[in-house]
């Protein structure tokens, strides 16, 4: 893999976790932030849902970075500001040198 296509942070994070209770009693909840590192964000492809009357964008991104081990579908993406679901990484060629990842982006009207 070229590093120059590699042009963008990214940073992968595990489901929040049960940290302590506020004020009201209620679960605070902290979000782990598993890696930072670099990535190609390429969009795949956009659509628009109707979700029990309410519109929403659905967006589909393919994010290519170095492999690392323990990144697992579940997990998130954070990107400029913006919160990827990882639903897919794959190992590319199985030679332990680029992971993939299908997120997916959920954008609420």
């Amino acid at each position: 893999m070229r590093a120059g296509r590699l042009r963008h942070r990214i940073a992968i994070r595990r489901k929040p976790v049960a940290a302590g209770q506020d004020s009201f009693g209620e679960p605070t909840y902290t979000p782990e932030v598993y890696d930072t590192l670099w990535a190609s964000v390429e969009p795949l492809s956009g659509r628009e849902l109707l979700e029990a009357q309410q519109v929403a964008a659905e967006v589909r991104i393919r994010i290519r970075i170095r492999y690392r081990s323990g990144i697992t579908p579940g997990m998130q993406v954070l990107f400029d500001d913006r919160e990827l679901d990882i639903e897919a990484a794959i190992h590319t060629e199985e030679r332990k040198r680029e992971l993939l990842l299908l997120c997916r982006e959920v954008i609420h009207a």
